[in-house]
């Protein structure tokens, strides 16, 4: 997850559909160029794009008039399948100029089994071996 500055926009299909979803929004710029190069080199997805969303609610970043809204901040990993939601907190109590990018995982605990322990000492046979087998028949 970082503060990329880049926007990426949409898919060129070539070979960039394993790295940027169907719902790229906006156009590419020199940021989103080598942020798209970065993850194709490293096998990265660009979650963000993955997930369909209403224009309203992809923007991270608003111009200081307000006239443009972009998506700048993006999630990649390498693991698409942990990731259940990638969305945009968009009501927060005070004034800036972006929003915060909210990713959703969902992580598996593994059961691991305890290490079986003999704490119980052996019992020495001071007798008749013959007549301890034939009782425990």
């Amino acid at each position: 997850m970082g503060d990329f500055n880049a926007q990426i926009g949409k898919c060129n299909n070539g070979g960039e559909e394993y790295t940027i979803g169907k719902y790229g929004h906006g156009k590419r710029s020199k940021n989103g160029r080598r942020l798209v190069t970065f993850a194709l080199q490293n096998k990265l997805s660009i979650l963000n794009t993955l997930y369909k969303k209403k224009e309203t609610k992809k923007w991270t970043w608003i111009s200081p008039n307000g006239l443009y809204k972009n998506e700048i901040d993006f999630v990649m990993s390498n693991n698409i399948k942990v990731f259940k939601n990638i969305s945009i907190i968009q009501n927060l109590n005070f004034n800036a100029d972006y929003r915060m990018v909210r990713a959703i995982l969902t992580l598996n605990n593994i059961k691991r089994n305890r290490r079986w322990q003999n704490n119980s000492s052996a019992l020495m046979c001071t007798g008749n071996s013959d007549t301890l087998i034939s009782n425990n028949k």
